[in-house]
């Protein structure tokens, strides 16, 4: 077996699950710039093992500490012991759906500003209107580009003041 170097890391991802190819440009690289923000604590909840992996890669990349939840009541667990900054919730999970994490995230005070982003493989008519009219932050429709996402991570954190501790 070839060891892999930095300068040799796979800079792209393959999901033969959902049949999608993401090109990871740049993601190996200095993790020292953060867009001119302090890292965040950002949880993202998806019960594709793949699809965590690139999220905390995307989001580490970019300097911000990531927790991971493999299905809705983890999410929730979690988000209760380690209060995130921003939520990414895939919407098809186990246990809880992501839209059921929502709810009970939103009837708390605590997290009624919360960003929290809806994650989905589905793209039909009428999706985004109903995910933003449940209460999520944005939508955000798979294969993820990660300049993309970093992007609307960033500006979400913007918007919501990002004024918790990190």
């Amino acid at each position: 077996m070839t060891p892999v170097t930095v300068n040799a890391a796979a800079r792209q991802y393959s999901d033969s699950m959902f049949g999608i190819t993401v090109r990871i440009a740049g993601l190996v690289q200095s993790r020292s710039m953060l867009n001119s923000m302090e890292a965040k604590r950002i949880l993202i909840a998806d019960d594709n093992p793949s699809g965590r992996d690139l999220l905390r890669a995307i989001l580490e990349r970019a300097g911000h500490t990531v927790i991971e939840a493999a299905d809705g009541e983890e999410a929730l667990a979690l988000m209760g012991r380690h209060h995130p900054d921003m939520a990414i919730l895939d919407i098809h999970m186990p246990k809880l759906t992501g839209f059921e994490v929502l709810a009970a995230l939103r009837s708390d005070p605590q997290y009624a500003d919360t960003p929290i982003m809806a994650l989905t493989a589905s793209a039909t008519p009428g999706d985004r209107e109903r995910i933003l009219g449940a209460g999520f932050t944005d939508h955000y429709t798979k294969p993820i580009a990660p300049s993309r996402l970093r992007q609307i991570v960033t500006d979400l954190l913007k918007q919501s003041g990002g004024d918790k501790v990190s």
